[in-house]
């Protein structure tokens, strides 16, 4: 089996996983002070690219449009409360967009769920607020083209070479930050710290991390052979794919 994307919120872990092929994908989620590993109850899909804070999960689905390419154009969001049991399609049609090359944006930060969505034409960052059950559009900008994270009133985003921030109360006029320059992908943020990949090829590729408030970045890894990627950090803790 592969496990693909772990992310991690407090004592709790999520990850998709294929036992026998990408095509019939799995959401798994562990308690990491109960020792638990449980399979999220959902109808058969393909499931990518799942996130979790506190009670809810979120993910990526292909049950409405089936025919729809392994990781690519057609997918619907998903939320699932592990209080309640349920789950709720967020996007009204199938319309998040996913590709292998992007790596698929799907966060959820509060009660805010952010992803990247092509429904338009033009790529762009869509957020759906699990109170009032209301999505809408709140950014397009040519630099949106890979993995997101959001946390503390903070927007990351990468194109698979540079890393851009901005803020939630920033989008009707957004003014982007330029984090890093470079081969920067698959970024995450936990309050005022930020992680993500940086290496000039996918073998090469350590774990960094960057403070708001103090603009320092920190190297994690150590150079090895073997690349690190898709980082997911919560607080002091950070969970991250390696060869």
């Amino acid at each position: 089996s592969r496990v693909w994307r772990p992310k991690i919120n407090k004592e709790l872990i999520v990850w998709a996983e294929d036992i026998t092929s990408s095509d019939n994908t799995s959401i798994y989620w562990h308690n990491t002070t109960k020792k638990t590993t449980t399979k999220l109850n959902i109808p058969t899909a393909s499931h990518h690219n799942p996130d979790i804070y506190n009670n809810y999960i979120v993910y990526l689905d292909n049950r409405n449009n089936p025919t729809a390419p392994s990781m690519e154009f057609g997918w619907d969001v998903y939320l699932y409360n592990l209080q309640t049991q349920t789950e709720t399609r967020i996007t009204p049609t199938p319309t998040a967009y996913w590709t292998s090359n992007t790596e698929g944006p799907l966060n959820i930060d509060n009660n805010y769920i952010t992803w990247r969505d092509n429904r338009n034409t033009t790529p762009a960052i869509y957020l759906y607020d699990i109170n009032q059950q209301k999505n809408k559009s709140l950014i397009q900008h040519p630099n949106i083209g890979g993995p997101h994270d959001a946390n503390n009133n903070h927007i990351l985003w990468s194109n698979g070479t540079n890393l851009w921030m901005t803020t939630y109360n920033a989008f009707l006029a957004p003014q982007h930050t330029l984090i890093k320059n470079g081969v920067a992908r698959g970024p995450s943020i936990s309050e005022n710290t930020i992680t993500y990949t940086y290496g000039l090829n996918p073998n090469s590729e350590n774990i960094y991390t960057y403070n708001i408030n103090t603009q320092q970045e920190k190297k994690i890894t150590k150079n090895v052979d073997q690349g690190h990627d898709n980082p997911s950090i919560h607080q002091d803790l950070i969970a991250y794919e390696r060869p």
